[in-house]
């Protein structure tokens, strides 16, 4: 009995902290929210989330407390199964066709609801819908694209690709040289590594096979993208800076964390990388 008193007193400070923690960060960033926007706009916003968190209940049509009564119920493992497979899919289809509706008549939707006529914000708030109530296909998607977005870069580093888009280097020897030039010595060792991170990591990571040691050495890539950026144009990436790094440099953080997740191979076989 004191054995499940500790375990409900952990787990309830666990989810305490962490709900204290957010609403900690939401107080501390409001003057950044107030300062960019008007409360007018912050109350657009603040409206649309709860809209999409309204509406993600109306989607789900009760299914996600329907599987969880059903699956446990039952002692089948092939029903089971079965059970997971049609919950996953009725939802996906489900909030798939009310995102493509809300993208396809944002304009006169925005027109129609108390969001100050804007388009964009609603078309945001629809992409966030199908996130919301998808979160682990959301973030497959997500650690995709970062693995998969890594591959042109390494096609042009290593085999001269996309000629003429703004680099120096479109081989290894070049590569090389230029990395030695830029101080990150000795060049032949690390211009064949970015290339392996690259066409080798970046496939991995897409595919979520040995996900958190692959993303180990596209984050350590990747902040030092991030300085080099810096010195050349701060943050802004209309200047050449940080900030598209930055933003992959996160996302990928978050996928060391995380995990292959449930649409992985890491998933698939087992193996909780």
């Amino acid at each position: 009995m004191l054995a499940y008193f500790k375990r409900l007193v952990t787990a309830g400070a666990a989810y305490q902290a962490g709900d204290i923690l957010s609403k900690g960060a939401a107080v501390v960033t409001l003057p950044l929210y107030t300062r960019y926007v008007t409360t007018t706009q912050y109350g657009y916003a603040e409206g649309v989330l709860t809209a999409v968190i309204l509406l993600s209940i109306v989607l789900r049509l009760g299914v996600g407390e329907a599987f969880i009564r059903f699956y446990y119920d039952d002692t089948d493992q092939y029903r089971r199964d079965r059970i997971a497979v049609g919950a996953v899919g009725l939802v996906l289809v489900m909030t798939t066709a009310g995102a493509i509706v809300g993208l396809l008549f944002a304009g006169p939707l925005a027109r129609a609801l108390p969001l100050g006529g804007s388009a964009p914000l609603l078309e945001i708030a629809m992409l966030g819908l199908w996130a919301f109530t998808n979160l682990e296909i959301a973030y497959a998607l997500l650690r995709a694209w970062v693995g998969l977005a890594l591959i042109p870069h390494g096609l042009r580093n290593t085999f001269g690709c996309f000629p003429n888009t703004g680099v120096r280097s479109y081989n290894l020897k070049e590569l090389a040289a230029q990395l030695d030039e830029t101080g990150y010595r000795p060049g032949r060792f690390w211009a064949p590594a970015i290339s392996i991170t690259q066409l080798v990591g970046g496939p991995l990571l897409a595919v979520g096979l040995f996900t958190r040691p692959v993303a180990v050495p596209i984050l350590i890539f990747l902040l030092v993208a991030n300085v080099e950026r810096w010195r050349v144009g701060k943050y802004f990436w209309t200047k050449l800076g940080l900030e598209y790094t930055l933003m992959w440099t996160i996302v990928t953080f978050y996928v060391l964390i995380h995990g292959g997740g449930f649409y992985s191979f890491d998933h698939w076989l087992g193996r909780a990388f």
